[in-house]
């Protein structure tokens, strides 16, 4: 059974809350893409949004190893896009070996912590061994990305060498759930809403933190509200409501960023062959 200290707990609560306003901005992202010109457009895009997070769910809970699986795998490639963002494979290579590290030092405490996911500890130790067969991979892909890089090309990953760096001591020093959310809080959150707030424009920018604020407040009620019908202790259930909601929250989200990276990269390549 898996038992967290208070201050686990509190870390790892307050690294979320800390995390949740990033995903707000998908409002402003879907309106980038053009998919809320309307109010029956605006109608469709939350519906779908909320229909891919509860159906997840869903999938999740009757299929609980494919559930965290696919989870694993999608997190992998949204943590990886932080340092490739147009590099679908070694982007999935780093976000590997990001969920990876925890398993390495600490597979025994990561797999109770999959156990609250509702997988067996059979299970989840074949997804761990699974993870770190791929995480092997994943580092040879990494290392020859940075050795065939020039040294302009080598400068440029300096934020991802640092960064794993600091990730690798984090997993040998720290509990897992701690791990988590040092990067969840200060790597992948500031990031994106560094990055997203720098595309907002002027009139955005009055209206965004009103917004953002109600769009964090609401997956966290929603919370508060599946929590009380959950079994288990207090600290279990919050352990099965923070990953398996952010997994809810991820996959719409995940689905949104591909979305903007795939136009990204279309206009891209559109402006180099105009050139």
């Amino acid at each position: 059974m898996l038992e967290l200290s208070p201050f686990v707990l509190v870390v790892l609560t307050l690294a979320v809350l800390a995390g949740l306003p990033h995903g707000a901005f998908d409002f402003y992202i879907a309106k980038r893409l053009g998919q809320l010109q309307s109010i029956p457009q605006q109608a469709f895009w939350a519906s779908r949004y909320l229909a891919i997070g509860i159906g997840f769910i869903a999938f999740w809970v009757v299929f609980p190893v494919a559930g965290l699986s696919v989870f694993l795998f999608v997190s992998a490639l949204h943590f990886g896009r932080d340092y490739y963002p147009q590099q679908h494979g070694l982007a999935l290579a780093a976000g590997t070996i990001i969920l990876g590290l925890p398993m390495l030092f600490n597979a025994t405490i990561v797999n109770t912590i999959f156990n609250q996911l509702m997988v067996t500890p059979v299970q989840a130790e074949w997804i761990i061994n699974i993870t770190l067969v791929f995480m092997a991979v994943a580092a040879g892909m990494i290392f020859l990305d940075l050795l065939k890089s020039g040294k302009k090309a080598l400068s440029q990953r300096a934020n991802l060498i640092i960064a794993l760096g600091a990730l690798f001591w984090s997993a040998v020093l720290f509990h897992p759930l701690i791990y988590f959310a040092l990067f969840f809080a200060l790597l992948h959150s500031p990031k994106h809403m560094r990055e997203q707030w720098a595309k907002l424009d002027s009139n955005q920018r009055k209206t965004a933190l009103g917004v953002i604020a109600a769009l964090t407040v609401m997956p966290i009620l929603a919370a508060g509200v599946v929590g009380t019908m959950l079994q288990g202790t207090w600290d279990q259930r919050l352990i099965t409501l923070i990953f398996i909601g952010l997994a809810a929250l991820t996959m719409p989200h995940m689905v949104l960023l591909e979305r903007e990276h795939h136009a990204l990269g279309m206009a891209n390549r559109d402006d180099k062959t105009d050139g």
